[in-house]
């Protein structure tokens, strides 16, 4: 009998499994190491947490997707010709700009002044 346990707990020790004390089914500074229905319940919180990570990943690269989709790329987009200010020389889309007679300007204060010579 004696023998027989002392087998036991070597070869315990040799697997890497804690020591077990028989009659109170504890391994010293554990919990107890049979609680039943542990394992089943360990598996289902695994499947929750993989099931969790999944339904996490999948809606982050949705939205990833709608984001991409939203913006146009770079070659639907297209270029705006930009133009010189004749008063002050600045460069500016056309869209942005003000034509007077014929000539671009940034500003209606310097489509007013026109082009006296002199730049600001």
């Amino acid at each position: 009998m004696f023998l027989r346990r002392r087998v036991a707990m070597v070869a315990s020790i040799r697997a890497g499994r804690p020591r077990v004390n028989s009659q109170q089914g504890l391994a010293p500074g554990l919990w107890p190491q049979t609680v039943p229905g542990a394992s089943d319940m360990l598996v289902g919180m695994k499947l929750l947490l993989w099931l969790l990570f999944g339904v996490l990943a999948y809606s982050l690269w949705r939205a990833h997707q709608r984001r991409r989709a939203a913006r146009p790329s770079v070659s639907e987009r297209q270029a705006e010709r930009m133009v010189r200010c004749e008063r002050c020389g600045v460069h500016l889309p056309i869209g942005e700009c003000v034509e007077h007679h014929g000539s671009y300007y940034c500003c209606h204060r310097h489509a007013d002044a026109g082009n006296d010579g002199n730049r600001s």
